[in-house]
């Protein structure tokens, strides 16, 4: 959805190059920065790996909105989506160490609950929000994902499994 609003902004001879121009340029980015990020989680700690990585993913959300054209869109949406690839998929480990083997897979069930939460719910903030800038879509992001932090650090915090500390 946000790209094609952003690519209609500067429209091309074929209609669909630049929403699918937009769409494919974040798949290199996730190939590329979720090992990297995963790498450093293996280094620096899961947990620290996801808070940081989360940070950047924030700090990187209101870029798309910003950008004067559409190869510096494609530019800034890729590397949002290649940093939140690294972070989903650190996500996944960090809940998978957050239990013990004998009820891992009844807690991963409820791995893709946050992700089935936001399909239903964010076309509607999506569409409240959106109504006056396509664009306001990019710096709500960001603050969710600030919002997301703080779970995640109050979630930490909290644990009990020594599994799961801040390495």
């Amino acid at each position: 959805m946000w790209p094609h609003g952003r690519a209609s902004r500067w429209p091309s001879p074929a209609p669909s190059v630049s929403p699918s121009c937009l769409s494919g340029a974040r798949w290199p980015t996730a190939l590329v920065l979720g090992p990297v990020l995963g790498t450093l989680a293996d280094r620096h700690g899961h947990w620290r790996m996801l808070i940081v990585g989360a940070w950047v993913e924030a700090l990187l959300w209101p870029l798309p909105a910003l950008a004067h054209g559409l190869i510096a869109f494609a530019i800034a949406w890729a590397l949002v989506n290649g940093v939140a690839s690294g972070v989903f998929a650190l996500s996944f480990s960090v809940l998978a160490d957050s239990a013990a083997s004998e009820v891992r897979g009844r807690v991963m069930s409820f791995a893709y609950l946050p992700v089935n939460v936001g399909f239903m719910v964010g076309p509607a903030i999506g569409s409240i929000i959106t109504r006056s800038n396509i664009f306001a879509v990019f710096p709500l992001a960001a603050l969710l994902t600030v919002l997301g932090i703080i779970a995640l650090t109050l979630a930490q915090r909290r644990a009990v499994a020594p599994a799961i500390q801040m390495a």
